[in-house]
């Protein structure tokens, strides 16, 4: 990767596919005729993590595994796309294989580069990181997914196995971590006991400006719109809202319709069981929107769902937080660990409880005082998602200093 580079040297391992080379382009170079990435209304982890290093003068090199083949250098800092293996998607063996091997590709990135600190993004094996403190790096994990979902800690052997080698990790050999919500926080310290360095919980960072201009909920109440947003996948919850809305449509006909916005691998067959139910009346699959048009799918809306199913480990679900800087009540259940952040703005469901869920909606329709209520309490609680001291990058750069301050006190 070119000439050394000199004073404090992070690695970042972003754990999640984000597009960090197209980002970086988009909303730091500032190229010209290019727009800010019309999907995000949050602020990149890894743009966040660029500007934590500048805040400290440290050169970075950041690694995703975005599909897209792609590297940047601009300064002192470098990019890269790097793929995962195509035998994760074999599952078993072959997938715990795949990943140790790439998680040692990493590694072995962080070590050529005489890294002083390494952030490492999500990963099933955590405790291979260990390997690092042996060359005098630093080791910091970012938990953006959960162990397990929210309660329904898994009972086979090699999950259990697993959990038992990270535990031991995060007990010897973690300078600090950072997680995504109380939750992430919680199951380290019960697969850990006692931890070694400070927990920082990190906020989902959003654009303050991209949510002004949300109108206030239609003052009609019929329809009352639910809107989802986010993957169409299986584990989403998205299958539910059929049923949910079957629910609702007889016991209110005409009353409520759904609006599910995004895409995903499950958005063809969602499609056609829509078509199949006779509910495309109720249920508007709306695709792939822009900033814009997300906007306007918030100032139509009532009030927000995230039916995340109890097969997924969600770290905290960021639709959860637009839902309130929107203005819209949330409809959850305790596997979206945002709730816990998100105070009295949240009708909280048992999971994978169809019929809570459509009780939970038909309430807010019909008790005024009750949507009202939720509304405040999450204008209560929305400043934090706009301080950038309180998102991955501040939590970042109290890490930055305090390794600065350790390097420079030799």
């Amino acid at each position: 990767m070119g000439a050394q580079r000199k004073g404090l040297r992070v690695f970042y391992s972003t754990g999640g596919p984000q597009d960090i080379v197209e980002a970086y382009r988009q909303e730091l170079l500032r190229e010209e005729g290019k727009q800010p990435l019309v999907t995000d209304v949050s602020v990149p982890f890894s743009n966040q993590f660029f500007e934590a290093c500048a805040a400290v003068g440290a050169s970075a090199w950041a690694v995703s595994p975005h599909p897209r083949v792609d590297r940047l250098e601009d300064g002192a800092f470098l990019m890269e796309h790097r793929p995962m293996p195509k035998s994760l998607q074999k599952g078993g063996l072959a997938w715990h294989l795949g990943t140790i091997r790439y998680q040692m590709g990493l590694m072995m990135s962080a070590i050529r580069f005489r890294a002083h600190l390494a952030f490492m993004g999500s990963a099933a094996h955590f405790w291979l990181y260990s390997v690092l403190r042996l060359f005098g790096i630093r080791i910091v994990p970012i938990l953006q997914c959960t162990f397990w979902p929210s309660g329904f800690r898994q009972t086979k052997l090699v999950p259990r196995i697993v959990q038992w080698l990270n535990g031991w990790f995060w007990r010897r050999h973690v300078f600090a971590s950072i997680v995504v919500s109380d939750e992430c926080g919680r199951q380290i310290r019960e697969i850990a006991g006692k931890v070694r360095g400070p927990i920082l919980v990190a906020m989902p960072l959003f654009r303050r400006e991209l949510f002004t201009g949300i109108r206030e909920p239609p003052a009609q109440r019929r329809p009352f719109t639910v809107m989802f947003a986010g993957r169409v996948e299986r584990y989403k919850g998205v299958f539910d809202l059929l049923d949910i809305a079957a629910i609702l449509e007889s016991r209110e006909p005409g009353r409520f319709v759904f609006e599910i916005c995004g895409t995903g691998s499950a958005l063809d067959e969602l499609r056609k069981a829509v078509a199949e139910r006779g509910q495309t009346r109720l249920i508007r699959l709306m695709g792939w929107l822009s900033r814009e048009q997300m906007a306007h799918a918030y100032g139509r809306s009532h009030v927000v769902i995230t039916p995340t199913t109890s097969s997924f480990e969600e770290g905290f679900c960021q639709v959860a937080a637009e839902a309130i800087l929107a203005g819209r009540p949330l409809v959850a259940s305790r596997v979206c660990p945002a709730i816990d952040h998100l105070g009295g703005a949240v009708v909280e469901v048992r999971p994978d409880d169809i019929e809570g869920y459509a009780e939970a909606i038909k309430r807010l329709a019909n008790n005024s005082a009750l949507y009202e209520e939720k509304r405040s309490a999450g204008s209560r609680v929305a400043e934090p998602y706009y301080d950038w001291n309180e998102g991955l990058g501040g939590m970042m750069l109290k890490i930055l200093s305090d390794v600065r301050a350790r390097l420079h006190g030799r």
